[in-house]
């Protein structure tokens, strides 16, 4: 006759079979935060002619290990979105993205900076991490939109999204085509296939980078 497993093993099997099984279940997709419930960082706007223009950084995104990482040679991308949100309102108007690519340089000693934004890349140095910082975790007069989209007098914020090295496929595939877009052509809109695919990423991968990071600015009214 079969004997009946004693009630205090099953306990103990049920146990280590939700351990094992714990990770796989915190690695998987987490509810984004709505952007207007986002920690709020200080930006600068102006209006440059025509367009309005965005200044705002973001430096802890490099920490200590992130600055090792820096050093040891390995190529670090990192990845900024950001979105155009009429106050108020939970979807995007526009859309707009930067990217960093940096390589330690051993022979030279120098960091080596693919700075991408606005259509346009440009080939930087940096001798240390402090300049890496400044090419890399700060926005400097990023073309958001240009007046006819933004309504005298209604309040607008920006969701900012940054990411270090994201593995996910589906936002490097969105990074390409941003920085494969012509010289100029820095923003897209409703009606932009590439605009439907980065609304539609309504949840975050939260083990998709080795540095994630989320804000949004104050209200501004144009």
């Amino acid at each position: 006759m079969r004997r009946r497993a004693a009630p205090g093993l099953v306990v103990m099997a049920l146990f280590a079979l939700l351990v094992t099984r714990a990770p796989a279940a915190r690695a998987q997709t987490v509810p984004a935060t709505p952007p207007a419930q986002l920690p709020v960082k200080t930006a600068a706007f102006r209006w440059d002619e025509d367009v309005w223009k965005a200044a705002f950084s973001f430096p802890e995104v490099i920490d200590g290990p992130m600055e090792r990482k820096l050093s040891n040679g390995p190529v670090v991308t990192i990845a900024v979105r950001v979105l155009l949100f009429r106050e108020g309102e939970s979807v995007p108007l526009r859309a707009v993205a930067q990217q960093c690519e940096v390589t330690y340089d051993l022979w030279e000693d120098v960091y080596r900076v693919k700075l991408s934004k606005a259509g346009r890349t440009e080939d930087l140095s940096a001798v240390n991490v402090v300049g890496v910082k400044r090419l890399c975790t700060q926005s400097q007069n990023l073309p958001i939109t240009t007046r006819s989209v933004l309504a005298p007098g209604t309040p607008y914020f920006l969701e900012v999204l940054v990411d270090v090295n994201p593995v996910n496929e589906a936002m490097r595939a969105q990074m390409r085509q941003f920085m494969q877009r012509p010289a100029g052509a820095g923003e897209v809109g409703p009606g932009d296939a590439l605009f439907s695919a980065i609304v539609g990423l309504t949840v975050r991968d939260a083990a998709g980078s080795d540095r994630s990071l989320a804000f949004r600015t104050q209200s501004f009214t144009p």
